[in-house]
């Protein structure tokens, strides 16, 4: 496992951060504490976003040549 498999493509709402780490998507407290996994596709997520209101985490996979959205609740 290398450095840059761990917290890519951060994104902050109040809270909480999301991030990419072992190609799987995840959220964590800023101010510290314990990760939690959100995706677990067997795709390599990219760029996770939350939703303006927070409610969602939205990021994108690609299956062959075909990118796609992905959400799940947060």
């Amino acid at each position: 496992m290398t450095a840059s498999s761990y917290f890519r493509y951060p994104h902050v709402h109040g809270e909480l951060v999301a991030f990419v780490a072992e190609d799987d998507v995840w959220l964590a407290p800023v101010d510290g504490g314990r990760a939690w996994r959100i995706s677990a596709l067997q795709l390599p997520a990219r760029n996770p976003r939350f939703t303006p209101d927070g409610g969602k985490v939205v990021w994108s996979v690609v299956q062959g040549t075909a990118p796609e959205a992905v959400s799940a609740d947060v």
